[in-house]
This record gives structure tokens, sequence and C-alpha cells, in this order.
């Protein structure tokens, strides 16, 4: 298998792991497999990626913690 020109193995159960890095807006998504018999099937598509977002959770004796007062957590960056 390849993804965007990284030959990618496929486990003998058929699984496999890539990693892709993608940037903010659009991002071409190519993948070519071949099988035993030498059959090629590709995939085209474009994936859409936004400005990551800050998540914050915490714990506190077991519960989530909760705002009380009005306001908001706004990420930096």
């Amino acid at each position: 298998m390849v993804i965007n020109n990284s030959v990618v193995k496929i486990n003998a159960n058929g699984e496999f792991s890539h990693t892709l890095t993608l940037k903010e807006g659009q991002n071409p998504l190519h993948v070519k497999i071949i099988d035993r018999s030498g059959y090629v099937s590709t995939v085209e598509h474009m994936i859409g990626a936004g400005k990551p977002k800050l998540f914050f959770m915490a714990f506190a004796d077991g519960k989530f913690s909760q705002l009380n007062t009005k306001g908001f957590i706004q990420g930096s960056g």
C-alpha cells in the first residue's frame, strides 16, 4: 500500500497504521494498493483540516470540575 508516496506495510490480518500530518485547509489523500494478483486500486480524496482547538478536562475527587460563574476558557495561539 502507498499513502501519499509513503509505503505502508499491511500485516497478515489485513491491518495497517499510518500517520498523516495535515495542514490547515484542504489536504490531498492518495491511496494505492496492489493485490497479490497485480490488480491496482486507487483512492484520491481531499481532507479538510481546521485550526487545532483546546480541549480541557479536569478531575477533582472523581467529579468533573464545574464553572460556577459566568465566563469562558479561551485557547492561546
